[in-house]
């Protein structure tokens, strides 16, 4: 006897043993259906057919038992074993907006189905039931609401105890549009998702538990150089350089028995694959665990990592080029964020100028560097650098060290992007002996002319090209030009040409003697 499926209904006398060891025939009357909450649940009732008067105790059970099935909330559906509707629940015509004498005494294929469509299926129907007990159709009827929905139909025969001679049949539907339209859901979802899949640039690729290749799209076959027809069925260590492509297997095999991997659903992870001419490369796989009906499969999806991996390289490559920058730079270098003014990094060179400790000074910004906080680099000369952007330079700036001392200090700041971020490189050289120089060479010029100031005679200072660079009281007077109007200037540009030769005609002679030489 084959399983009760759901909706169906099942008689059969069967002979029954009794506590004592006695055994009498039974009519065992069993059904299996699903009640609102969605629970499957089969009803039974036993008979004693040993005894005539029990004909009509079977007639009350039976009685009950079909009034219990027309109150389950299932669409019943009792015809004869020619295919008419004898009779049928209440549910049905509810569900089906019948009236029972429009359908009583037609052929239920016909009242269910579409224009000759019934035809076949009761041809179909006839022959399954001649062979099997039961029988399964979908239809789609539109109900009273003008909303169109699937039933899923069970045909069941209905048997004489007695002689086993068919005394009808009883169709038991349920409605399953909405598994219908979920079933179709999940397929669009499964199109739109191996489409996706498809034209993904990554590489979508699934194995099974032997390491076979199940799936293998076309951003795969443009990593790897394999057609899809070339490589399904093959085993994924194909795709692996040694010593990789030997180890998969037991790998594999490990997991299996134990279930711990650090790949198999983990973060992605880099490997090396083997492209179909033989040319390594680097690539990012991730893989994850599925089950595709009961089979058991592992899919990765990788991406080459090539480029990145040159970056990385090139990245290396320019932070060692610049830490030997950093190194051998004798003046203070500082890297800030140009927003917040943050330190960022700086060179040995930075710490011995402002005292600090790098922890301290990259807790620092560029701010809190400067003597006065609110000052702003004046004087400064913009430029551009290539690959560096504007380049500005202050003619001075005062800033302070950790132990107050305030210094002097010239500044060249680059400004420069990394990933998004504005950033900017300072290189900052102490001019406090470049100021004290400059204040030395004031104060001596100064007292140079005081002294010279109290000569009488008219003297005047030129360098080399012919400018003045310092005239006395007496010359001002003499000549009636002050030192400010005289200073910076040739003679040629102060004084008429008929007096030229007579001043000034000897300059030459004193540059080539290197001595004092008096005039008229």
């Amino acid at each position: 006897m084959k399983p009760l499926r759901e909706n169906q209904k099942l008689r059969l006398e069967t002979p029954i043993k009794k506590a004592n060891q006695k055994t009498f025939k039974a009519l065992v009357s069993l059904a299996s259906f699903k009640d609102r909450n969605g629970i499957v649940t089969t009803l039974g009732y036993f008979v004693n057919l040993s005894d005539a008067d029990k004909e009509a105790e079977l007639k009350e059970i039976q009685s009950r038992f079909n009034a219990l099935l027309g109150n389950s909330g299932l669409i019943l559906v009792n015809l004869s074993p020619d295919f008419l509707i004898t009779d049928l629940n209440e549910q049905a015509l509810k569900t089906f907006n019948w009236e029972k004498e429009n359908v009583t005494q037609r052929n239920f294929f016909e009242v269910i189905l579409p224009g000759d469509e019934w035809k076949k299926t009761l041809e179909e129907t006839r022959n399954r039931l001649s062979e099997e007990n039961t029988s399964e159709l979908e239809n789609q009827s539109v109900l009273s609401d003008k909303t169109q929905h699937t039933f899923s139909w069970s045909l069941a025969k209905e048997t004489d105890p007695k002689d086993e001679t068919i005394k009808g049949y009883i169709a038991i539907a349920k409605d399953i549009t909405e598994f219908k339209e979920a079933q179709n859901s999940l397929k669009e979802n499964e199109v739109l998702l191996n489409s996706i899949v498809d034209k993904s640039n990554d590489a979508f690729i699934a194995i099974d538990e032997n390491g076979i290749i199940q799936s293998f799209n076309t951003g795969a076959e443009h990593l790897f150089g394999y057609s899809s027809d070339e490589i399904l069925g093959q085993n994924v260590s194909n795709l692996m350089p040694e010593p990789y492509s030997k180890e998969h297997d037991n790998y594999l095999s490990r997991f299996l028995e134990t279930g711990r991997s650090k790949l198999v659903g983990g973060p992605p992870r880099e490997f090396v694959g083997k492209r179909k001419n033989g040319s390594i490369f680097p690539f990012e796989i991730t893989v994850r665990e599925m089950y595709k009906g009961y089979q058991r499969l592992f899919v990765g999806i990788g991406q080459d990592i090539s480029k990145r991996k040159a970056l990385e390289v090139a990245l290396n490559e320019n932070r060692e080029k610049f830490r030997r920058f950093m190194e051998a730079e004798s003046n203070a270098v500082i890297i800030i964020d140009s927003v917040s003014q943050q330190i960022i990094e700086h060179n040995d060179a930075a710490l011995q100028m402002y005292g600090y400790e790098s922890d301290d000074l990259l807790n620092l910004t560029f701010q809190n560097l400067l003597a006065k906080p609110d000052s702003s680099e004046e004087g400064a000369e913009s430029s551009t650098s290539p690959g560096l952007g504007s380049v500005n330079k202050t003619a001075l700036l005062y800033q302070k060290k950790k132990d107050g001392t305030v210094f002097p200090s010239h500044i060249t700041t680059n400004s420069f992007l990394v990933q998004d971020q504005n950033m900017e490189l300072k290189i900052i050289r102490d001019t406090s002996s470049q100021v004290r120089l400059e204040e030395n060479f004031k104060e001596a010029e100064g007292h140079l002319r005081n002294v010279l100031n109290s000569v009488d005679s008219a003297i005047f200072l030129k360098d080399r090209s012919g400018k003045f660079t310092l005239v006395n009281a007496a010359f001002e007077r003499l000549f009636n030009k002050t030192n400010e109007e005289i200073k910076g200037k040739t003679a040629e540009e102060v004084f008429p040409g008929e007096y030229l030769e007579a001043l000034f005609s000897g300059d030459s002679s004193v540059y080539e003697a290197a001595s004092p030489l008096e005039g008229k």
